[in-house]
């Protein structure tokens, strides 16, 4: 039997992706820009079973989705029709009221096929059989069943994500801790123990990718947590890292969350809930001039990493020879600052050598920057100059460790 949808989507490209989804499953689709058309066309049909379904687009639609289905109730057009919202994941407390008022399914967007295909055949089997139909949270577990308790850092800065994944998680039995800005969440990491962390790419203070390349930096290889990275929508392409082990687009599918875990769990990233308790790690410290020629000044591995990713050979190159002409510029800066006592600007500047070391792996580089930005106005005075002359020095020694790696690549490809 032919299958009818009334969908209600004020936006072209949202009715697009739904109706060519729709007519893939076999779908007949009767297209509405507003509530006001669609209440016009259920109550001029003269065919009251005409439609099965009746699909509520909610982005950039100007109506109430609640007032509208309870309309629509008032004047009796859902008899044996099926009711699905769609749009933006909502707070526990509002799908409830949404669900009051009569809505049967919500579908989270950006879109989730499966929750959707499921509302859409709990339907069918309805007119078949009432006792089988599905329950939507029971088919979604049916593959991704309840994982043992985890403990997760979610490290988010907006309240409507934070409330989100904190519901979807804590549901599921897991533990949270929650961290504000990029400082918070490298003191969580460093003084307690976590099996996944949530993470998004803008925090104050350090951001997403900084406090993750801190964690590499400071951690040995088994002690690296599995990092989720939050992203905007169309931003993540930009950034491909192996240090990164699943990306999320905001805002957050709650369904998705839950099988990114899932694959993590099965990707093994995520150790047992009953491994050895990990051992305790050494504080990090502020380094100095004096041991600068004993610490590890570059990490290698990054540099590979980086290499890698190049089209051609000149990359690692451009990169390393750009990262000593920016940082000299960026240094005169902070010695200008120093001088002048401007303590705003340079607070500004060292976040740019922060950013630039973080990216390139140049660990003594970037623990100084990093506590240098984290220098209070108090003690700029009495300590800036001191500090910036050990920053000038782990400057040089790093240029100089940086360019023998492009020595010893070159001699490495002439001799092949």
């Amino acid at each position: 039997m032919q299958q009818n949808v009334l969908l209600i989507s004020a936006d072209q490209n949202n009715r697009d992706e739904l109706t060519e989804q729709l007519n893939t499953w076999g779908y007949q689709v009767e297209w509405h820009h507003s509530a006001e058309e669609a209440l016009y066309r259920l109550t001029a049909s003269t065919d009251s079973g005409y439609f099965q379904f009746l699909i509520l687009d909610r982005r950039h639609l100007d109506v109430d989705p609640k007032k509208f289905i309870i309309k629509l109730q008032h004047l009796q057009l859902l008899d044996e029709i099926t009711t699905i919202l769609v749009g933006p994941q909502q707070f526990k407390r509002e799908q409830a009221l949404l669900t009051d008022a009569g809505y049967h399914f919500q579908v989270a967007t950006p879109l989730d096929t499966r929750i959707l295909f499921t509302a859409l055949h709990a339907q069918v089997q309805d007119t078949e059989n009432s006792a089988d139909v599905p329950n939507l949270l029971e088919k979604f577990n049916e593959s991704y069943p309840r994982l043992p308790a985890k403990r997760i850092l979610l490290a988010v800065h907006d309240d409507e994500t934070i409330e989100l994944v904190t519901t979807t998680l804590e549901s599921q039995g897991h533990i949270i801790s929650i961290a504000e800005d990029g400082q918070q969440a490298l003191i969580a990491l460093e003084t307690e123990i976590f099996d996944i962390v949530v993470i998004d790419k803008e925090l104050p203070l350090l951001s997403g990718m900084q406090v993750i390349n801190i964690h590499h930096l400071d951690c040995p290889t088994d002690q690296w947590k599995p990092f989720i990275l939050l992203f905007e929508k169309g931003i993540h392409e930009n950034y491909q890292s192996s240090r990164i082990k699943a990306h999320l687009t905001k805002p957050i599918n709650s369904q998705q969350l839950t099988k990114t875990l899932h694959d993590l769990a099965h990707q093994q990233y995520i150790a047992p809930i009953n491994r050895p308790t990990e051992q305790p790690r050494l504080q990090r410290h502020t380094p100095s001039i004096s041991h600068i020629e004993k610490a590890t000044l570059v990490d290698q591995s990054i540099l590979k990493e980086l290499d890698a990713m190049g089209t051609d050979s000149n990359f690692i190159h451009q990169l390393i020879h750009l990262f000593e002409e920016d940082g000299r510029t960026t240094i005169n800066e902070l010695a200008e600052a120093v001088e002048s006592n401007d303590f705003t600007h340079f607070k500004e500047v060292i976040h740019l050598l922060l950013d630039s070391s973080s990216f390139l792996g140049t660990t003594q580089l970037y623990e100084l920057s990093l506590s240098a930005s984290q220098i209070d106005q108090s003690r700029f005075t009495s300590s800036a100059t001191h500090m910036l002359k050990e920053i000038e020095a782990t400057f040089n020694a790093t240029n100089f460790e940086l360019f023998q790696y492009l020595s010893k690549k070159t001699d490495s490809l002439s001799n092949s």
